[in-house]
């Protein structure tokens, strides 16, 4: 059998220092990558692998610079050396490929075959003319292999961004317009997307369409990844509708009737929306599988970092502590939620940061896990998550599900413990500093309230429909005390200037704003200040076309979250050109940070300044539907974001057209 990918390649972390290839194949316990610029192979490296039924195998391939193939002359290492240093080259295209044991050494000829005729690179159409099937004879004519460039540390850094892939949501993928911006500037240093960050729902685990599940039953079949459940009697694969199933074990999606259960279904997702190879023989869905050769494209070429959010588990998943502990108490509901995170580890976690991993102890856990269950059901919720991109400026993705904190409704989306935990390494605070949060930090106050009420007022029948969880309230300004916490943290670290980037919400938009604590309101020395912009893309493919009403509606004019010791309040400009605000009693007037109080009831009135005493802990000014600075109103359509940085100076744009620029 010669090389077949079950999955990738996938580019994954990549710095000078190191580059790593993410694959999974049918057969072939290890493979290997090697690197090539201009036509020359530069260095190699062997993979780290996990089986799976020993039919499927999951490698991570770690090429470091002077790993150059023990079998080339002295002469040709020497070159390398002089070519390389310590380090790959920056603002130059590598390109890869992947090779297969062939003997005493790996054979990278039927990889270049396949980059033909799956069309995994760019700049081969003459290769594979749109009009007639790929050619199939190699034999003077080497393709151009899938690449990728390393930015300086002076260069402007060009991240792609989105999350939310739900196969059957009607329309196109927006992965398609990554592709054909790639298309367009892959050898482009300044034009192409150096990196792509995924902000959660990379799969959908609950909301399951019937081809699919029937696409994975069949897999599973196909793969000998059948699997009966603790305290069940029937493999996973002959359940009928399974709501009722996962109802009773704590979950809490409303669209559980096709729920992924067994490690093998979660695999058998990945394999699904990742790779058009998998359809073959299966009725899929149109719009979505047209888009697939662009995904698996994409992915392949641009180095990539992903976070989960709740989807790629279950529906709400850890949506509070008490939920989280519900399911887990429950033996089945314990196996399910690591079969979930063990996949999640698999097919995104590991290429994130590896290091980070006990890869001895993982791979015995995944090999072992139906001989030494205990061991396997309990490795994956202990995981360290969060992590560092080596980009410059620094990235970082945090994890808002299982750290959560608090007790009751709405939670903490990331506790003191985890906020204590946290490391990030900023060399240069001149720069912003990129955070990847899969929920948006800010967002359109109108939905925020609607989201609110449904969930709070327990007469409301969308919630006797929906359930208590239904309508996703668990946003950063549910529960202010967040705001507390991560302006403490970044206020420690001297961090002044942020962009955050988010998804989750299926719509995307845009939105500016500041924090300032007591002291910089007060003009008192030591006072702090955070300046950052949000830019949130979703979803690559999921709509949320009903919310758009609610975006324009609810207030008008710059929102101020006044945050005190022990509540909160918003407070709402009439309009952009004005300081007076409506607010909770006292009626207050807000002139750049100063705070005054109103005596009388309209804005010729005087007023006087407020006491220190009286002073919120942190005012948080958004500006969002603005139009100076512009910001990017609400996107219902598919879409995905792509940011320039570039010292301060940030320019950003959506695939729908819009253009927009920022200084931080």
């Amino acid at each position: 059998m010669g090389l077949q990918f079950f999955a990738g390649p996938l580019l994954r972390r990549v710095s000078p220092k190191k580059v790593i290839i993410w694959a999974a194949t049918i057969g072939y316990p290890s493979i290997s990558g090697k690197l090539h610029i201009d036509g020359q192979s530069i260095a190699e490296g062997y993979s780290k692998s996990i089986s799976i039924q020993d039919k499927i195998f999951i490698h991570l391939i770690e090429i470091e610079p002077g790993a150059a193939n023990a079998l080339y002359t002295t002469a040709a290492r020497q070159a390398i050396q002089s070519l390389l240093g310590n380090s790959f080259p920056t603002n130059k295209v590598i390109s890869y490929s992947v090779g297969i044991p062939d003997g005493d050494i790996y054979n990278y000829t039927e990889f270049n075959q396949i980059v033909i005729d799956q069309k995994l690179a760019y700049g081969n159409e003459d290769l594979y003319p749109s009009d007639t099937p790929a050619i199939k004879d190699l034999t003077n004519q080497l393709p151009k292999l899938p690449c990728f460039i390393i930015p300086s540390t002076n260069q402007q850094l060009n991240i792609a961004f989105g999350s939310c892939r739900k196969p059957h949501d009607k329309g196109a993928d927006a992965f398609e317009h990554i592709d054909r911006n790639l298309k367009n500037s892959y050898t482009d240093v300044m034009k192409r997307p150096h990196v792509l960050y995924m902000g959660g729902d990379q799969i959908y685990a609950d909301d399951v369409d019937d081809s699919v599940i029937h696409a994975i039953k069949s897999m599973s079949k196909k793969y000998g990844l059948e699997e009966i459940l603790p305290s069940t009697n029937i493999p996973t694969d002959q359940l009928g509708d399974r709501s009722k199933f996962i109802n009773k074990i704590g979950f809490t999606t409303g669209e559980g009737k096709n729920h992924l259960l067994s490690l093998g279904d979660y695999l058998a997702m990945y394999g699904l929306v990742w790779n058009a190879e998998n359809w073959k023989g299966l009725e899929g869905i149109p719009d979505f599988s047209q888009g697939l050769i662009s995904v698996r494209r994409v992915l392949a070429n641009t180095p990539t970092y992903m976070i989960f959010d709740d989807h790629d588990v279950t529906d709400d998943w850890c949506i509070t502590n008490e939920r989280k502990q519900k399911i887990l108490e429950h033996i089945t509901g314990k196996r399910i939620i690591a079969n979930a995170l063990a996949a999640y580890f698999l097919f995104q976690g590991w290429g994130n940061d590896p290091q980070k991993f006990d890869y001895t102890k993982i791979k015995k856990a995944i090999e072992n896990r139906k001989s030494s269950t205990t061991a396997y059901d309990s490795l994956f919720m202990h995981q360290d998550w969060e992590f560092e991109a080596p980009t410059v400026p620094v990235s970082y993705f945090l994890d808002t599900r299982t750290n959560r904190g608090g007790t009751g409704f709405p939670t903490l989306l990331k506790s003191i413990d985890s906020w204590q935990r946290t490391q990030i390494h900023v060399t240069n605070k001149n720069l912003p500093f990129v955070l990847i949060t899969p929920g948006p930090m800010v967002t359109f106050r109108g939905i925020d309230r609607l989201q609110e009420d449904v969930s709070k007022w327990p007469d409301n029948p969308v919630v006797g429909l929906m359930g208590k969880y239904g309508a996703d309230y668990e946003s950063w300004s549910s529960n202010p005390i967040n705001y507390k916490l991560f302006f403490s943290y970044f206020k420690q670290k001297n961090i002044t200037k942020i962009v955050v980037l988010s998804g989750d919400v299926h719509y995307g938009f845009s939105a500016v704003f500041s924090i300032f604590d007591k002291k910089a309101m007060l003009d008192i020395p030591n006072g702090y200040k955070l300046k950052g912009l949000q830019i949130t893309s979703s979803a690559f493919k999921n709509s949320a076309s009903i919310l758009g009403w609610f975006s324009q509606n609810g207030y008008r004019g710059n929102i101020y979250l006044l945050i005190f010791k022990d509540r909160s309040s918003y407070a709402f400009d009439e309009d952009n050109n004005k300081s007076f605000i409506h607010s909770k009693k006292p009626r207050l007037i807000i002139n750049g940070s100063k705070i005054k109080q109103l005596i009388g009831n309209n804005t010729d009135s005087l007023y006087e300044d407020l006491s220190e005493d009286l002073y919120p802990e942190l005012i948080m000014e958004v500006k969002i539907n603005s139009a100076i600075p512009k910001t990017a109103e609400y996107i219902a359509e598919h879409n995905y974001g792509l940011m320039n940085i570039n010292q301060n100076q940030i320019h950003y744009s959506f695939n729908n057209g819009g253009k927009y620029s920022f200084n931080l």
